[in-house]
């Protein structure tokens, strides 16, 4: 394993670019050989067009929604800190506002999947 792309225990995500030049069997062994060499599972190695539609588009915001996903989960929250900041505020208060931090990255993501549609929308109004 190579530790200096994972952070502790996790695998890194992989990003393999411009896929749709290869055929399906060459697509398959590059992430199978990837996925080997690297020792990570293939739900990991996102593979991005390098196309401009919205496979491409929808290829992205899933990257990168798991990755957001897996940083969440995986760099822990410094309760220290948080203490010090917040003061007297309960350990309770915390932990309400760190949950609410899920429904600020779910909206984000719907946010920018708007914002993605009305480029795309407004791309094909000025070419007609």
């Amino acid at each position: 394993m190579y530790p200096f792309v994972s952070i502790g225990d996790d695998k890194p995500v992989v990003v393999v670019t411009h896929g749709d030049r290869l055929s399906i069997q060459q697509r398959a062994h590059v992430q199978n050989e990837l996925a080997e060499l690297l020792g990570i599972p293939l739900q990991q190695i996102f593979d991005i067009p390098g196309s401009d539609d919205y496979q491409t588009d929808l290829a992205v915001l899933d990257m990168l929604r798991y990755c957001i996903q897996r940083a969440e989960q995986n760099h822990p929250i410094k309760l220290n800190y948080l203490l010090e900041v917040h003061g007297r505020e309960t350990l309770k208060n915390i932990v309400e506002r760190l949950m609410g931090l899920n429904a600020v990255i779910e909206a984000t993501v719907i946010f920018l999947c708007i914002i993605i549609l009305l480029l795309r929308f407004s791309d094909k109004l000025l070419q007609s």
